[in-house]
């Protein structure tokens, strides 16, 4: 029996493990044709019939995320900031305004920029206001010398 490997991969990330009846064949070709098959760990033969586990890596298997590369750079919005710590996409800045809204400017996205902010000095959560596929703009209330943490994923 032979299935897309769509089904298989639905079934990965639904269920977290699968085992099916599937020959070894089968499941390295849809493994193969998978467009995302770094995210896979094939297993050996489980029977004596061929078949295999295909396991969907989980959080706990994915090294950390560190935002590597040229730091961030801060457009406008946000009075004097400086110390900007970090990478292209993640990273912290001091800010000396009261109404801070950073646009933030980031590497290339296809479609855009999903962005968190916080202020650590006094926990205020930043609201996202816009994107584009080179910066993202969060706004909220600070006290001068204040320090913002932000990430940035890309979609």
């Amino acid at each position: 029996m032979k299935f897309g490997h769509k089904i298989i991969v639905g079934l990965i990330l639904a269920l977290g493990v699968v085992s099916v009846g599937l020959s070894q064949t089968d499941i390295l070709s849809a493994w193969a044709a998978s467009t995302n098959t770094k995210n896979f760990v094939l297993a050996t033969p489980a029977a004596a019939n061929g078949a295999v586990s295909l396991r969907a890596l989980v959080p706990a298997d994915l090294p950390p995320q560190i935002s590597t590369g040229t730091t961030f750079t801060i457009a406008s919005g946000c009075a004097t900031v400086s110390a900007l710590t970090g990478g292209p996409n993640a990273g912290s800045f001091s800010t000396t305004a009261t109404t801070c809204t950073p646009v933030i400017n980031l590497p290339t996205a296809p479609h855009g920029w999903y962005c968190q902010a916080s202020d650590i000095t006094h926990p205020v959560n930043f609201t996202q206001t816009a994107t584009s596929v080179n910066s993202c703009t969060v706004t909220a209330t600070t006290t001068s010398g204040d320090v913002i943490v932000f990430e940035a994923i890309g979609y």
